[in-house]
C-alpha cells in the first residue's frame, strides 16, 4: 500500500473517529440533560409535596386549636354558672376527635404511647362523653386538662412541621410520597 492511500486509509479513520466523538458527546451531552431535567422534576414534586403536606398541617393545626378553644370556652362558662349546650359540646367534642390519631386510642399499649397527646386528648374528651351530668367545678378542672393537652399536641405537630419545612423530608412512616420525589 502506497503512502497516499495509507494516508487517505488514515484520513478516512480519522474522520469517521472525528463523527463517532461527535456522536458520542452529543449523544452524553443529551443523557446528561434528561437526567437532569428527571432530577428536577423529582426536586420540584417532592417540593410540591412537602409544602402541601405543610399547609394541610397548618390547617389541622388551626381547624384542631379552633374547636379545642370553643369546648373550653363552653366548659369554663359552665365552671361559672352558665347552662351547657349539649348539642354544641359533642360537636366540638366530634370535631376534635376526628383529628386526632385514632393510634391514640390503641389496646396495644406500646402503639399508644408513641401518640401520648392524642391518648390524652381521648381519655379527656372521653370523660367528658361519659360524665355530662358531671357537677360544673368538674367541667373547669376539665377545660384545664383539654387546654394543657391540646397546647402539648399542637406544640409537637409545630415542631414535626418546622423540621419538615427545613430537612424536605416528611415525617411519619405511614405519608405516601409522589412517585417521582420517592424514585429521587
Amino acid at each position: 500500500m502506497s503512502d497516499s492511500a495509507a494516508d487517505k486509509d488514515y484520513a478516512m479513520v480519522a474522520a469517521a473517529a472525528d463523527r463517532l466523538i461527535a456522536e458520542i458527546a452529543a449523544r452524553g451531552s443529551e443523557v446528561v440533560a434528561q437526567i437532569a431535567a428527571q432530577a428536577n422534576q423529582a426536586i420540584n414534586d417532592k417540593t410540591v409535596f412537602v409544602d402541601t403536606v405543610t399547609k394541610e398541617r397548618a390547617t389541622w393545626r388551626s381547624e384542631l386549636r379552633g374547636a379545642a378553644a370553643s369546648l373550653i370556652a363552653l366548659l369554663r362558662a359552665s365552671g361559672v354558672g352558665s347552662k351547657l349546650d349539649l348539642r354544641e359540646i359533642h360537636q366540638l367534642r366530634a370535631e376534635i376527635i376526628l383529628r386526632l390519631n385514632p393510634a391514640g386510642r390503641s389496646v396495644d399499649q406500646a402503639i399508644r404511647d408513641k401518640h401520648p397527646h392524642d391518648r390524652d386528648l381521648h381519655m379527656i374528651l372521653d370523660e367528658l362523653w361519659t360524665d355530662s351530668g358531671t357537677p360544673r367545678e368538674a367541667h373547669t378542672e376539665l377545660a384545664a386538662r383539654l387546654e394543657r393537652s391540646v397546647q402539648e399536641l399542637l406544640k409537637q405537630e409545630w415542631s414535626v412541621s418546622k423540621r419538615e419545612a427545613i430537612t424536605g423530608e416528611i415525617a411519619g412512616g405511614d405519608t405516601a410520597q409522589p412517585a417521582a420525589a420517592s424514585e429521587a
